[in-house]
């Protein structure tokens, strides 16, 4: 994953700290944790079963500049199953249309699943976002890894959409494969959700998803601490 690459731009402090996905509903804008992938093209290409749907942002919610990619959800998925998950994962969104183009992956089915019986899908929850720093003291704004003691809600303890990455290694951020651009971090998702053994039963697994609002593209990759 180390060719078309950069590092990560720095971010002031004041309004650049992000927010967290937390679990139920909001009276504005309500997004999507896990739940079936209703998207038109969301299959795997390696293993033919569904690409896992982890979230799907609401691009309404003007707060996390998504308003590029059309009315409707910007799905964020991957799959633990297959190799697809060794190189990065990206691919073009339509959300009027609720469909997604596949254009870069990793190909081969060698990896198998993660562990036995794993699912096409998580348990649903709607979810909403609160500001990282209406929470969050600023004395652990530096180096926040899954032990995080400050979310009412530990399933969404470190699920988080723009602002810094917050890293667990050297932090990466991919270029557009259309434009060439650096992409700005939209989402970090870590492992646990409402199924108990989490995506990957690993809680120091994050998976980080890029953005290219002007391409409609999207960029995944996953690391662990």
């Amino acid at each position: 994953m180390s060719a078309n690459l950069q590092m990560p731009l720095e971010y002031p402090d004041s309004e650049s700290d992000g927010f967290l996905l937390m679990l139920g509903y909001d009276a504005t804008w309500t997004h999507r944790f896990c739940g079936p992938n209703l998207t038109d093209g969301g299959e795997c290409p390696n293993c033919a079963k569904p690409l896992l749907h982890v979230a799907s942002l609401n691009t309404g919610d003007r707060r996390i500049s998504l308003d590029a990619f059309g009315t409707g959800f910007v799905p964020l998925l991957y799959c633990w199953r297959c190799n697809l998950k060794l190189d990065f994962l990206t691919y073009r969104v339509d959300c009027p249309s609720n469909r997604i183009e596949l254009l870069a992956y990793a190909d081969g089915n060698a990896d198998g699943e993660v562990y036995p019986d794993y699912p096409d899908s998580f348990p649903e929850a709607p979810a909403y976002l609160v500001r990282y720093a209406a929470v969050a003291p600023r004395s652990q704004k530096e180096g926040i890894g899954h032990h995080d003691r400050y979310c009412d809600d530990p399933r969404a303890a470190d699920h988080r959409v723009r602002g810094p990455m917050f890293a667990t290694q050297e932090s990466e951020f991919p270029t557009c494969i259309s434009c060439g651009r650096e992409m700005a971090f939209l989402a970090a998702i870590g492992d646990m959700n409402l199924d108990p053994r989490g995506f990957t039963k690993n809680i120091g697994v994050r998976t980080y998803y890029f953005d290219c609002p002007a391409c409609r593209i999207i960029t995944a990759y996953h690391d662990c601490d």
